[in-house]
């Protein structure tokens, strides 16, 4: 900046940078300019012109939202003449809709203590929404804007449009509306999503989704970022509508859990209940952003089938009893079966929306008190290539990058992931990287997702053919030498074995085996190998195959070979699949490596976790989910306790689960939400969600964020650390914590990565990112030599999946109203279906919307479907949704050898027409 960039604003003299505004620089220094149309982050349009200023020179007054700062600029913020220019323009705004609450018992013109203290007010309840926190009220209080200056009265001239609330969540009042643009910025600039515009002129003016159709029958995808953004009562959140109002409930700063984004959240409460969630502007990952999961997934607190009180299976059923006794009932059973059966007779899954300190406690409590290592995490289902591939190639098990570097990357290539549906602010970040700072988008999915939309480049592999078109990529890079070989050659150890084993991978030859065209291939390739800095992000779509870690190393490689590890706005960048997916890893809820992925099978790390413990730990591997589901069946695992996964749900071949579930000595669930797997536990523990009780998660970028008690625990139900604490206790080896903070500080002691941090640093600095190596306080990008040696690549085999007689590929997945059994099903109007292409279903006779009857090597279902062109032909995608028939009756038990995840994404099936 130069020294020379001054500007004088009311007489004071400040510095500014090329290209900022007058507003941003008043705003950086203090100084109070009103807004109504600008929205933080967005472009700058003017049109509300509350924020006008005079500047010297210039005849008229100027908006300071679009005036640039100029060297040597004088301007002034409240003189009369602005004052009374503000005063008119709000006084316009009055009077053109539903705003009388400035008015509302005026006295003489005068105001009076009614219209900001509204709460004894008999009729409250008919009084606007924003009553209280409201931008426009606010702006007429400060400038006394009353009943003497509305004589216009232009109310009958402003066209009357119905209040819309024909929808789960927003009501839309067209008499509060300002037309000020905020809300479609929001859409259009934060969120990407173009749902809605600005339709019809002067006094009809109002805004508008495509046609001007209801928001439900839009592309509304109710993230509720125009109703965080809307400065008036315009829109409303229909749950709060006449509900409460702001003064009279607490706000809770906390982090949103149904994705592994990791949204910093503002919780409202009131009465002891959850009135409203809004994205907290000040959030390091998310900046205010939240998806509909994260603004109104928190339903299932105050639900119905929440679990209130343990449950102890008798008598042909479920009956309550208290803590203690149901602890001293697993005590019990649990000390007779170790006693008969060993300590690798038991074993525990944790879910990965736990937080860290249930998961820390978890896995200590299984390796110390009850001696096994027979312990994992439901992520194993979703990411677990992740783990091991990273680990393997890089030395991490984690992103390498943070999500700030993809506004620093000039490329973006996401891999087998729909992000707008699992990770949607992160999706958003993209799309805005894409569409607004001109970075490329290489998108490599089947379906036609929608960021595939905003791609310059879109690849539609066959499911299963991932490492024929990554090494078709490297192929093309070495053929066309866009990365230097003979630097490739010094800095490899092994580049030579890379080039002679994708030599064979040439654009015709992909395309056969993928259906990818060669000249896209290659021109993706190029453009990949030419970015000065690529970053690449993968998910489920990767994974969740029968090769999932080899198609992580393939990519880890493309990655090493054009440089794009070890430097911002790079990396290999893997989108975990639930909140706390990075965490329970991190945590040691694997059955190989303990707390900071330390061997279990190193006597040194043994040793030292005996030092920190006060105990042994014991030296041989457990077993992974799937392995302990197949011990259950043979009969060697006798009981099973289960935090927070309804495996039932979500474990592959579900009539086989259920029946070996069955055959256990001792099921113990400790759980939320009544579900399959709590309908036939022998004991049932109501466990607190994630607003009742305090920890930290940490998310897909490794960044440790808290969360914090907004409510109290519905009825009996507790941390699930503290049920483990109390159960050491009975079972005579205790383990003394008395909160969540003090695990905390063990695992900073125990976790390299985690080593300095602390509740009190991690609120202060709104979550602490852990990094590699010994440099904790600075942030380090992934060196992936070790040892002072060359890297080298990890070069796989490709085989051609085998689908036998069964002629469609299954991939089943998530999608973004419906995770799980906690959020539930976020929206009752579009239940979940099936998709497949027109033409397959032209085929076998199946009609748009019509029911299908799918079969697998391992069961069958019934689900519908829609005919959509966006999936490939020989594909079929399906979601696990709540309500609807299990789909993991269709997925195999057959797991990759490597991690020991099922295939999600590449099963086989047949489809025919179904009719009851």
């Amino acid at each position: 900046m130069s020294s020379d960039n001054t500007i004088t604003i009311n007489g004071n003299k400040y510095s500014f940078r090329e290209g900022q505004t007058v507003l941003e620089v008043t705003r950086e220094n203090g100084i109070h300019i009103p807004t109504l149309c600008h929205l933080a982050g967005t472009t700058n349009t003017g049109a509300c012109r509350i924020c006008v200023i005079e500047v010297e020179g210039v005849r008229n007054l100027v908006a300071s939202c679009a005036m640039p700062a100029s060297k040597n600029m004088v301007a002034f913020t409240d003189t009369p003449k602005v004052i009374e220019a503000r005063r008119f323009i709000i006084a316009l705004l009055m009077i053109s809709g539903n705003h009388n609450c400035a008015a509302r018992g005026a006295l003489n013109g005068d105001w009076t203590d009614f219209q900001m203290n509204v709460r004894n007010y008999d009729g409250a309840a008919e009084i606007c929404d924003a009553y209280g926190n409201c931008v426009l009220q606010e702006l007429a209080y400060r400038y006394q804007v009353h009943e003497r200056i509305t004589d216009l009265r232009l109310n009958n001239l402003k066209a009357i449009y119905p209040i819309e609330e024909i929808n789960p969540f927003i009501m839309r009042d067209f008499s509060r509306c300002i037309v000020c643009g905020r809300c479609v910025k929001a859409c259009h600039e934060v969120q990407v999503n173009n749902a809605i515009s600005y339709g019809y002129r002067g006094m009809h003016a109002k805004i508008v989704t495509k046609g001007d159709s209801a928001l439900i029958d839009s592309d509304c995808v109710f993230c509720g970022e125009c109703i965080q953004s809307c400065p008036v009562a315009a829109l409303v959140e229909k749950d709060v509508r006449y509900n409460t109002r702001y003064w009279g409930m607490k706000r809770v700063e906390s982090t949103c859990a149904t994705c592994s984004t990791g949204c910093a959240v503002n919780i409202y409460v009131k009465d002891n209940a959850v009135i409203r969630i809004e994205g907290n502007t000040g959030g390091a990952v998310n900046r205010g952003s939240l998806c509909v999961k994260g603004r109104y997934g928190f339903r299932y607190v105050h639900s119905p089938e929440r679990l209130k009180q343990p449950l102890v299976k008798k008598n042909g059923g479920q009956e309550p009893v208290e803590w203690e006794a149901a602890l001293g009932f697993a005590a019990e059973k649990l000390q007779a079966i170790l006693k008969a059966n060993g300590a690798d007779s038991v074993a525990g899954i944790v879910s990965a929306q736990y937080p860290n300190e249930d998961a820390y406690i978890m896995q200590k409590f299984f390796r110390t008190v009850l001696g096994t290592n027979n312990i994992d995490g439901s992520s194993r289902l979703l990411d677990a290539p992740a783990v091991y591939a990273l680990h393997e190639s890089m030395g991490l098990s984690a992103m390498s990058n943070s999500l700030d570097d993809i506004g620093k990357s000039d490329l973006i290539m996401v891999v087998g992931s729909d992000t707008t549906e699992s990770h949607a602010v992160i999706s958003s970040m993209i799309k805005r990287a894409a569409s607004f700072h001109e970075k490329g988008l290489i998108v490599v999915d089947p379906k036609t997702t929608a960021l595939a939309r905003h791609a310059k480049y879109h690849l539609r592999p066959r499911p299963g053919t991932d490492i024929a078109w990554i090494y078709g990529f490297i192929q093309v890079i070495l053929k066309e030498n866009l990365i230097g070989e003979a630097t490739a050659r010094e800095s490899f150890a092994n580049f030579g074995d890379l080039k002679k084993t994708t030599a064979r991978y040439t654009p015709e030859y992909v395309e056969s085996v993928t259906g990818i065209p060669g000249t896209l291939l290659t021109d993706a390739a190029r453009a990949y190998a030419r970015a000065g800095r690529a970053s690449l992000f993968y998910a489920t779509g990767v994974t969740q195959q029968m090769n999932g870690t080899e198609n992580v190393r393939a990519l880890a490689d493309l990655a090493m070979l054009c440089g794009n590890v070890g430097i911002e706005g790079g990396g290999i960048n893997p989108l975990r699949g639930q909140s706390n997916a990075q965490g329970i890893c991190d945590m040691g809820s694997l059955p190989d490596l303990l707390p900071g992925y330390q061997n279990v099978a190193d006597d040194g790390v043994r040793l030292r976790f005996k030092e920190y413990w006060g105990t042994a730990v014991p030296d041989n591997p457990g077993k992974t989910l799937v392995e302990i589901i197949r011990a259950v069946e043979k009969g060697s695992i006798k009981a099973l306790m289960v935090m927070g996964v309804d495996l039932l749900a979500c474990l592959p071949d579900y009539t086989s689960v259920e029946k070996a579930l069955r055959k256990l000595d001792l099921l113990v669930v400790l759980d939320i939400i009544k579900n399959d797997t709590v309908g036939i536990a022998d004991l049932v523990l109501p466990a607190a969600s994630i607003v009742e009780r305090d920890g930290t998660i940490t998310n897909t970028e490794r960044r440790v964020q808290r969360i914090k008690q907004a409510v109290k625990p519905a009825g009996q139900s507790r941390e699930g650390w503290k049920a483990f604490v109390d159960l050491a206790r009975l079972m005579g080896r205790p383990m003394e914590y008395n909160s969540s903070e003090q695990i905390f500080n063990e695992i900073a002691r125990i976790v390299p990565a985690y080593s300095g941090m602390s509740y009190a640093r991690i609120e202060k600095e709104k979550g602490v990112q852990w990094n590699f190596g010994a440099r904790a306080e600075s942030k380090m990008y992934l060196l992936h030599a070790k040892d002072g040696g060359k890297p080298r690549f990890h070069i796989v085999d490709f085989r051609l999946p085998d689908k036998g007689d069964l002629p469609f590929t299954l991939v089943a997945g998530n999608i973004m109203k419906e995770y799980f059994h906690y959020t539930g099903d976020l929206d009752p109007v579009k239940k979940g279906v099936g998709m497949m292409n027109p033409m397959d279903a032209e085929g076998i006779g199946i009609e748009d919307s019509g029911t299908v009857k799918i079969t697998s090597s391992v069961g069958s279902i019934t689900f519908p479907v829609k005919l959509e062109t966006d999936i490939p032909r020989g594909m079929l995608s399906i979601p696990f949704h709540p309500s609807g028939e299990k789909v993991s009756r269709l997925i195999s038990s057959d797991t990759e050898p490597a991690s020991g995840i099922p295939a999600y994404k590449s099963g086989a099936v047949k489809i025919e027409a179904y009719s009851k």
